[in-house]
């Protein structure tokens, strides 16, 4: 497989050699500035040398263009861009100024640098880039497709290979990119889109909205893509089905024929095992796609769970569990597993088991979304507030780690114990402490009866607080009585308790991360759970949301594995899975105000 550095300086090579090419083209093209006299040399560091002695400035830009050119193809990155910066983009023909923002672009993609591409996109035509000869133009759309898969322009990306079709020959290839991209897109990106009467983007953007609006219904998808199917016969997308939509049409062979809920039914893990049970059987009343299927139930705490694999049960069987992580422990013993089995836990390490998915809750993955939200903000400079607990030193060792990953740093620490530390956890956090001692020791030394007031640690960009909502809604007021009520504040989702009757008007300003069940009041089966099990709504709400995608998962593993950037709108986050058989969870942002959670963009 192709790492995606090596593919990334493929496409920016043959990008470069493509531009090189069309500069040592005889070909004279019409332009209002005159065209310069010939380069003498095809050297970077003799071109500049020629720059620096010439006084025609068109002559001069020439030179420092093809300098700049030479140095980048050369793998000298560095000097290419410096180089850049010297050249005047208006004494450039219209397709040298292009040629260099392609090579910009090319910089900005390599590097990830998706602010500066997305400043490049906005200057560039790409009608007029793509009027060039088809090995170019090839050249130039796999650059722009990666400059928009960074900038997350899906839409940009989807419409510009659609209408390209004509000379990207690889129909499996680009079909796949096509329908990546459109599942990547904003429902409202598409709703708003008018096609035009253009036959190939209005396929595919029908194609997309009959499957989007029907996520949660496999049956619901699969009709719905027949009906397409029926409506767009000679479309491209008809004619070579992307890998999902190839994988949905063959529902019918592939539905599970037995779902076995292995769960502790009872034991100390009962009512955790028995909300999982009651989401799951919610969702699958709700649902017509299995019609026929057997639904078991089988107590872990009680059987042999490891018996379960003994029984000779249909191939197309899925177990759902275990729920214990010492029987999770014993399933990664094995090498692989005669049955589809999502696990509803996770254990460390990158070991795989055929057949074997891990789906957890675990605030521990929560670290990395945060952090990627600081880099976003380009807050680098990090404080931790966390509980000196099992779950709080875990989750601060995941986000130290993670932050150093990242090149951040991690300034300043604190933990507390319970409410009568809080103060002075926040006080060394900020050194208020060390500045309130700094005082003291300049009156005893003094004599004098000196006024001061204590100031923060002004190194500090924003605060991860790990904290329960009990302990949240003293930490914050804490926080401003230390001076550093200006600091952005971000938390795990143990800050949203999902009561609507508590007052969190002192957590307003501090932004969160929570699964879509927890901050949506308009989920009918929330409230329906909620109102038939009042006393264990509040406890066990998550878990009833891991039963419903439970539910959601289970059909579709082979889509989740098999098909790059496929994911489930779920209750419990955006769900996907990894190389390692981990359903990855994004999660959703949201702020307190007015002592309400309220969803961010």
């Amino acid at each position: 497989m192709t790492c995606p550095d090596t593919r990334k300086i493929a496409i920016v090579t043959l990008v470069l050699c493509c531009i090189l090419t069309a500069c040592s083209s005889k070909t004279p093209k019409k332009s209002a500035i005159p065209e310069p006299a010939p380069i003498s040399a095809e050297n970077p560091e003799a071109l500049l040398g020629e720059a620096a002695i010439t006084f025609d400035p068109v002559y001069k830009n020439s030179l420092l263009f093809r300098a700049a050119q030479l140095y980048w193809v050369d793998g000298l990155r560095a000097q290419s861009l410096a180089v850049m910066k010297e050249i005047n983009t208006s004494l450039l023909t219209s397709e040298q100024r292009n040629q260099a923002l392609l090579q910009q672009l090319s910089a900005a993609t390599y590097s990830g640098d998706r602010l500066n591409a997305e400043q490049i996109l906005k200057q560039l035509s790409i009608d007029e880039l793509l009027r060039t000869d088809i090995e170019q133009q090839i050249a130039r759309i796999e650059l722009l497709q990666e400059a928009y898969t960074l900038t997350e322009s899906h839409f940009a990306a989807a419409l510009l290979l659609i209408s390209q079709r004509g000379i990207l020959l690889d129909d499996a290839k680009y079909n796949e990119q096509i329908w990546g991209h459109l599942g990547l897109s904003s429902a409202l990106e598409i709703n708003q889109y008018t096609a035009q009467n253009d036959y190939d983007v209005e396929g595919w953007l029908a194609l997309s909205e009959a499957i989007r609006y029907r996520q949660s219904e496999l049956e619901d998808q699969y009709q719905a893509l027949l009906n397409w199917l029926e409506s767009w016969p000679l479309h491209p997308a008809a004619i070579q089905l992307p890998q999902e939509l190839e994988i949905l049409s063959r529902l019918p062979e592939n539905k599970p024929k037995q779902i076995i809920l292995a769960l502790p039914y009872s034991g100390p893990l009962a009512s955790v095992g028995t909300a999982i049970r009651d989401g799951f059987i919610a969702r699958y009343y709700r649902s017509s796609q299995f019609e026929g299927l057997n639904l078991r139930f089988y107590d872990t705490h009680q059987n042999n769970f490891l018996g379960l694999y003994d029984e000779r049960l249909d191939e197309q069987s899925i177990i759902i569990g275990p729920l214990e992580k010492n029987l999770l422990s014993q399933l990664m013993e094995l090498d692989a597993l005669p049955y589809k089995t999502i696990a509803l836990n996770q254990l460390p390490g990158t070991r795989t088991v055929d057949n074997l998915f891990q789906f957890s809750l675990n605030p521990e993955h929560e670290s990395i979304q945060i952090l990627e939200r600081l880099e976003a903000e380009e807050q680098s400079r990090i404080a931790i507030l966390a509980p000196e607990s099992d779950w709080g030193l875990r989750i601060y060792d995941r986000l130290a780690q993670q932050l150093e990953d990242k090149q951040g740093q991690l300034v300043s620490s604190a933990f507390y114990q319970d409410q009568k530390t809080l103060a002075g956890a926040v006080a060394r956090l900020l050194n208020t402490d060390k500045s309130k001692a700094r005082a003291r020791k300049i009156r005893r030394i003094t004599g004098l009866r000196l006024e001061s007031t204590p100031r923060r640690r002004q190194d500090l960009d924003a605060v991860i607080m790990i904290a329960t909502p009990e302990i949240a809604r003293q930490l914050k007021p804490l926080l401003a009585y230390h001076y550093a009520g200006d600091l952005p504040v971000y938390a795990t989702s143990q800050i949203n308790s999902g009561n609507k009757q508590e007052n969190n008007r002192d957590l307003n300003g501090i932004s969160f991360l929570d699964m879509p069940w927890a901050l949506r009041a308009a989920i009918d089966i929330k409230n329906e759970l909620e109102t038939q099990f009042p006393n264990l709504a509040q406890q066990y709400s998550r878990f009833y949301a891991m039963g419903v995608d439970a539910f959601q998962i289970a059909p579709r593993i082979e889509i989740l594995t098999q098909v790059e950037n496929s994911h489930i709108e779920g209750q419990t986050g955006r769900l996907s899975i990894d190389e390692e058989n981990r359903v990855q969870r994004s999660l959703q942002w949201a702020k307190f105000r007015g002592g309400r959670p309220v969803i961010m963009n």
